[in-house]
């Protein structure tokens, strides 16, 4: 079955131009709501079913795809919330449900659910005044995730409906500073630039990057990502989700380079390899075609990087792989690499890092 974290990276960072292609969703078996198992499902777009999507804040122990398979995820904070979807989908009829906070343009995703709950971990059952003081109304994306979907239930801490959509129009609309129209489904290109952007301020994200990637769906703006950081421990799998990647989605790139960059000396032959394969798939490349790869690597990483700068050479996919000795601040390894040196410096292709260093930041970074 694919792996759903790699699901997340395609759908969330831009790595392809179409919506969805593939889902991999939770299935929710009779007692999910009590003691029982969840399972992955994997649709195609053609076939997805009814779901429904929970709209939630982001916290330290999330369950991840390693936590279902290896049967550790009940053993995380984050699964209370993960249980608590699968039984109120149960409850409403519904076997499927879909958790991701990573999504960058949700707007499709939360519109076509046939439910999207509201989980308010810091709001007790019954209601009180505490609701309008919850962080998930102040959070970047909550702004997408209330308005896209038809219907919206509010749960509490405990797991108790709290209202929906429409009962709790006017609390939502004074909380958030919204219309009720927007709430309502009305179009937002019927509101000025300066309204939407009056609706953003004093929101909160995990990430700096996030306040304007939250943006996309209130403005109906496409910005694909251009780099992605996958970290991870050894041998949790960051190559392996790579290759699948690039496996399922190789038509969507006119060309797919893979890097060693475990050190310089391997960054540098993996550039050398690289002119071989672009003088064979690219005759027409005539520099990098002439360049004598035994010779000056200096030269071939350059013009290498000037070819994939033309341009008209684009939608290209650069994977560096093990950049587990990156050149930061504090690391005085003589041989740490600096990949500045060593990237495109067009912004017309796509970047995958894979590494083991949680200090390597550039781009969007993602925990494996």
């Amino acid at each position: 079955m694919l792996n759903r974290k790699w699901l997340r990276v395609s759908y969330a960072y831009g790595f392809q131009n179409t919506s969805l292609s593939d889902w991999l969703v939770l299935h929710a078996s009779s007692d999910s709501g009590g003691n029982g198992n969840l399972s992955l499902t994997e649709f195609s777009k053609d076939n997805i079913p009814e779901y429904t999507i929970l709209s939630h804040k982001w916290g330290a122990e999330e369950i991840t795809f390693k936590d279902l398979t290896d049967g550790t995820s009940k053993d995380k904070t984050g699964y209370s919330k993960i249980q608590f979807c699968g039984g109120q989908a149960r409850r409403d009829g519904l076997q499927y449900f879909w958790v991701n906070t990573c999504y960058i343009d949700k707007s499709n995703a939360y519109r076509d659910a046939t439910k999207c709950y509201v989980y308010l971990p810091d709001v007790s059952f019954p209601r009180s005044d505490s609701a309008s003081r919850s962080n998930a109304f102040r959070r970047g994306w909550t702004l997408q995730e209330l308005i896209a979907p038809a219907a919206i239930d509010f749960f509490s801490r405990e797991g108790e409906l709290l209202g929906n959509k429409v009962s709790l129009e006017q609390d939502i609309c004074e909380i958030i500073g919204i219309p009720a129209t927007a709430l309502r489904g009305s179009l937002l290109s019927g509101f000025s630039v300066t309204k939407r952007m009056s609706w953003t301020e004093f929101r909160k994200t995990t990430y700096k990057e996030d306040k304007a990637y939250s943006l996309l769906g209130i403005f109906d703006v496409y910005i694909p990502l251009i780099y992605v950081v996958l970290h991870g421990l050894g041998g949790i799998g960051k190559t392996q989700l790579s290759i699948v990647y690039t496996k399922r989605h190789k038509d969507n790139y006119s060309a797919i380079f893979w890097l060693n960059i475990k050190d310089e000396d391997s960054l540098k032959q993996s550039f050398a390899k690289l002119a071989k394969q672009i003088s064979r798939e690219h005759p027409s490349a005539i520099r990098v075609s002439n360049l004598e790869t035994n010779q000056n690597l200096d030269e071939v990483v350059e013009s290498i990087k000037s070819w994939l700068s033309l341009p008209n050479n684009t939608r290209w996919l650069m994977i560096y792989d093990n950049y587990d000795n990156p050149k930061l601040p504090g690391n005085t390894d003589l041989i740490a690499v600096d990949i500045r040196k060593f990237l495109p410096e067009s912004y017309q292709g796509s970047i995958l890092i894979t590494t083991r260093s949680l200090e390597v930041r550039i781009g969007r970074s993602i925990q494996i």
